[in-house]
């Protein structure tokens, strides 16, 4: 849930400066709680994005860490270019789309009002970097596209707020959303993000 190993677009160096900031962010706010209901809030955006996407859905779970008193998670999805480099010239729109997954988590924290200053910092500035390539990409003032990722995960959510409560009720019950479980919760979510074009291309010169 908040690990860095949830920041693949982060170089080291990034991931070095992100966790000294982080621990400037915690002397000032405290640790990040991790409950149980924060944790199945943060699993049950991120499911939703997923299926906001039309991605395929391969299963979700929480669990307690060991001898610490934090709940984590993940959420396990698959689309058609699962794996695979990224040339923005082809694919910037699912580069795009990826940030908005990266957020879905704390847009879920914040949409339960269970947000914390230092949760989930890696994967925010996992999708800053991507953002941050996406504003080069298609010359928008930094900043442009993290904005637009977060607002749109947070009305994603919003639009779908039954089934992230219904989603949030049962990871505070169960420890595991399977996808036959998914795919019964998950049916009124309609991929009506599938396809779109988020991503403005560069005029020919």
């Amino acid at each position: 849930m908040r690990y860095v190993d949830n920041a693949p677009c982060m170089t080291p160096a990034a991931k070095q400066a992100a966790a000294e900031q982080l621990l400037k962010l915690r002397a000032v706010h405290g640790d990040d709680p991790c409950s149980r209901e924060q944790t199945a809030a943060h699993e049950a955006g991120h499911t939703i994005i997923a299926m906001a996407f039309g991605w395929r859905f391969l299963g979700a779970y929480v669990r307690p860490k060991e001898d610490e008193g934090a709940w984590v998670g993940s959420v396990h999805y698959e689309h058609q270019l699962t794996g695979r480099p990224h040339d923005l010239n082809d694919t910037a729109d699912i580069f795009f789309a990826e940030a908005v997954m990266d957020l879905g988590g704390v847009a879920g924290e914040q949409v339960a009002g269970l947000y914390h200053p230092t949760s989930s910092y890696f994967e925010i500035r996992n999708a800053a970097v991507r953002c941050d390539a996406l504003d080069a990409f298609a010359d928008e003032p930094r900043g442009h596209y993290f904005k637009r990722a977060l607002m749109l995960a947070i009305g994603e959510i919003q639009a779908n707020a039954a089934t992230f409560e219904l989603l949030r009720a049962h990871l505070q019950r169960s420890k595991r959303l399977t996808p036959a479980e998914g795919r019964r919760m998950l049916k009124n979510v309609a991929p009506r993000l599938a396809g779109m074009q988020f991503v403005k291309r560069k005029s020919p010169q």
